[in-house]
C-alpha cells in the first residue's frame, strides 16, 4: 500500500512538471504583432549648398547643425544636395530642379502634404530653420513610415519599409529612399560651423525608379492601410558603409504634377 501511495504521488508530481513545461513551451512560441508606424509627423529638410559658396559655409552649414542639435533625427530628416562640387551627383541635380533651387544656399522645409517652406539666407537662418521645422511636428500626418536599412546577402544596400496611412486619400502617393552619408571631408569656404569642413547628411544615391520613388498604390488608399516597399541599390566602394543612413520619404503628387512632402524617417545602416 505504501508503494502504491508513493507511486501515486510520483505520478502527480511528474504530471505537474509536464504541465509546467508545456506552459513554458507554449509561451515561448507566442508570435508578437509586428510594430506599425505611429501617427507622428516628421519635418523634412532639403538643403542645397556648395563647398565654393561663402554663405553656405557661414549660414547654411550652421543651420543644418542647429536642426540636428535642437530637434535631432527623430524629428527632422535632412538631405543635403551638393551643387557643382566634388560631392555633387545627378540625383542631387534632379532634386534641385524639383525644388527650382537655382542658387545656393537653398533650404526647404516640408511635410504634412503641404507646400515646402523656404528658409531665407539671413543672419537668422539657423533660428528660422529650427522654427519652421518645429512647426510641422504637431501636425496630423497622412502617413508615416518604419524602415530597416542593411547590406543584404547579395552585397546590395537594402531598405525594407512599412508605410501606414491614417486617413482616406485619393491622390497618388510615392515612396522614395535616399542614401545619405555623414562625415565627408571637403574644404568649405567661410565655414562657421562647429564641424569645420565636415559634411553630413550628404546625398549619395536614390533608391527607386525615379527621383520621387515608386507609386505606393494604383488605387485609392483607405485609412489604416499598410504597404510594404523594398528598395535596393549598389554599395559604391567610395561610400563609408558605417556612415550611411537611409531617408525613406513619402511624396504626394498634386493634380498639376508638382510634389509635396508627406512624411519621412531616417534610419542608420545596421552593421
Amino acid at each position: 500500500m505504501t508503494h502504491l501511495k508513493y507511486l501515486a504521488v510520483t505520478i502527480v508530481i511528474v504530471s505537474l512538471f509536464l504541465v509546467s513545461c508545456s506552459k513554458e513551451e507554449s509561451s515561448s512560441t507566442v508570435v508578437l504583432p509586428e510594430p506599425e508606424p505611429s501617427a507622428t509627423q516628421q519635418a523634412t529638410v532639403f538643403y542645397f549648398g556648395g563647398t565654393w559658396c561663402g554663405p553656405c559655409g557661414s549660414l547654411g552649414k550652421p543651420a543644418k547643425e542647429a536642426l540636428k542639435k535642437e530637434l535631432g533625427e527623430s524629428k527632422v530628416s535632412i538631405i543635403t544636395c551638393q551643387q557643382a562640387d566634388p560631392m555633387n551627383i545627378p540625383d542631387g541635380n534632379d532634386l534641385a530642379k524639383l525644388f527650382n533651387a537655382d542658387r545656393v544656399p537653398y533650404m526647404y522645409v516640408g511635410g504634412s502634404d503641404e507646400p515646402s517652406d523656404r528658409v531665407l539666407v539671413l543672419s537668422s537662418m539657423s533660428e528660422d530653420a529650427v522654427s519652421k521645422a518645429s512647426a510641422y511636428l504637431n501636425r496630423t500626418p497622412t502617413a508615416n513610415i518604419l524602415a530597416s536599412f542593411y547590406l543584404n546577402s547579395k552585397g546590395l544596400l537594402q531598405v525594407d519599409s512599412k508605410i501606414k496611412f491614417f486617413k482616406d486619400v485619393t491622390s497618388e502617393y510615392y515612396a522614395a529612399t535616399y542614401v545619405i552619408e555623414d562625415g565627408i571631408f571637403e574644404t568649405q569656404t567661410s565655414d562657421s560651423s562647429v564641424e569645420k569642413n565636415i559634411h553630413n547628411s550628404v546625398l549619395r544615391s536614390k533608391m527607386g525608379t525615379s527621383i520621387t520613388g515608386d507609386i505606393i498604390s494604383e488605387s485609392s488608399i483607405k485609412k489604416d492601410m499598410v504597404f510594404k516597399k523594398t528598395f535596393e541599390a549598389v554599395l559604391d566602394p567610395k561610400f563609408k558603409k558605417e556612415k550611411l543612413k537611409a531617408v525613406v520619404l513619402v511624396w504626394v503628387k498634386n493634380s498639376d504634377g508638382s510634389y509635396f512632402i508627406s512624411n519621412s524617417i531616417v534610419t542608420p545602416i545596421k552593421n
